[in-house]
């Protein structure tokens, strides 16, 4: 990172450390946050950052974090065989409710911290609640404060916010299309938003 980088970010920093401090409105230190949700009119910074860390509180994401990485999913194929199943459509997308004891079909790698938790080939035991757990979670996380959410690789977003998740199809059923009610998005997170 060059000199100019950092004097970026300590600016940045303290302008927001200055936001923080004089109990600015979450909507004055991060404008696009106008657009995403009314929620955040009438809440100050400080109240917007103390419900974050409330909530990830609450959620108990560190330990959801841990259970994930130190999840043994199955290896069922190679990632190799797993693409030859996405290409030939044997595939589907499955709810995230439904995903325990499938054949992940696609890498999961959530952000931060950019960490894979799930290859493609690798079948989750049934019940998992390491990478499962995590992945609620941070659906939880992301309905609670829009605008924030998370980037996870392999995972799409309905309209609704729910986690659909690429699965392998592993009988001679046809696979199942997405609902016509299911409209993904990708969701920017605010401050990206605000950078460009």
């Amino acid at each position: 990172m060059t000199k100019g980088k950092w004097g970026t970010l300590l600016e940045s920093l303290l302008t927001f450390k200055k936001l923080y401090d004089s109990d600015a409105l979450a909507v004055e230190a991060i404008p696009s946050l106008k657009e995403i949700s009314p929620q955040y009119a009438k809440i100050t910074l400080k109240q917007l950052c103390q419900s974050m860390h409330e909530k990830m509180d609450e959620l108990d994401l560190m330990k959801h974090i841990n259970d994930a990485v130190n999840s043994v999913p199955e290896p069922v194929m190679s990632p190799a065989d797993a693409y030859q199943k996405v290409v030939r459509y044997k595939t589907e997308h499955v709810h995230l409710d439904d995903f325990s004891g499938r054949i992940s079909a696609s890498m999961l790698v959530p952000y931060p911290p950019g960490i894979p938790v799930l290859m493609p080939g690798e079948r989750l035991p049934k019940g998992d609640e390491g990478v499962i757990g995590y992945l609620k979670a941070l659906q939880n996380f992301d309905n609670t404060f829009p605008g924030f959410e998370h980037e996870i690789q392999g995972i799409n977003v309905d309209a609704n916010g729910d986690f659909w998740v690429r699965a392998i199809v592993e009988d001679e059923r046809v696979a199942k299309e997405l609902p016509a009610s299911v409209k993904f998005k990708r969701r920017v997170s605010a401050i990206k938003k605000g950078r460009q």
